[in-house]
C-alpha cells in the first residue's frame, strides 16, 4: 500500500466557507482516538500490509492534543 490518509481530528481553528472536511460544522470533540490508531496500525502490519507513507491530516491536526504521539 502506498499511503494512508489519517484524519486525526475534524477540529479546525479556521472557518473556511468551502471546507472539504466540514470542519466548521463538526463536533469539537471529534478526534481519532490514539488507542484506536495504534490498534489499526497493529492490524495492518499483522496482516502484512505495509504502508510507505502516513499522511496525518485534519481539520487542523495540530489541534489534536496527542499529535506527537501519533508520529
Amino acid at each position: 500500500m502506498e499511503y494512508i490518509d489519517c484524519l486525526l481530528t475534524k477540529q479546525c481553528n479556521l472557518n473556511c466557507y468551502g471546507c472539504c472536511r466540514y470542519a466548521p460544522l463538526c463536533n469539537k470533540d471529534d478526534i481519532y482516538d490514539l488507542n484506536q490508531f495504534e490498534e489499526d496500525i497493529f492490524n495492518l502490519y499483522s496482516n502484512k500490509i505495509f504502508v510507505k507513507l502516513w499522511v496525518l491530516t485534519g481539520g487542523e491536526p495540530l489541534l489534536n492534543k496527542n499529535f506527537f504521539k501519533y508520529i
